[in-house]
């Protein structure tokens, strides 16, 4: 599996521990399956996002903080997947676009 998105910005220390501390959730709650492959998938996917917005939102990759990405993860949760704190169901994938995340 491969993630089309992230930036350089989650090349600092602790991003690695936000990444793990998504899948971590995405296992707890179950994320539409058991496997941790595909929970790490969703991860990865919506950490790499969350950087894209953070990004976006400062300016550019070196004014970007992991602070901005942890703010930036609300936004980046994929549309109609609902709050990743509440248990709702991520939504599935839409296989004619390619910056979805994967369906899990």
């Amino acid at each position: 599996l491969v993630s089309a998105t992230g930036t350089p910005a989650l090349a600092t220390g602790g991003s690695g521990d936000v990444l793990g501390g998504i899948a971590a959730a995405l296992l707890a709650r179950g994320a539409g399956s058991p496997d941790a492959l595909h929970a790490g998938a969703a991860a990865a996917w919506v950490h790499g996002r969350a950087a894209e917005l953070a990004t976006a939102r400062v300016g550019g990759v070196r004014g970007a903080t992991l602070d901005d990405v942890l703010a930036a993860l609300p936004a980046a949760w994929p549309r109609g997947a609902g709050a990743p704190d509440r248990g709702a169901p991520v939504a599935p994938a839409d296989p004619t676009r390619h910056d979805d995340p994967p369906p899990y």
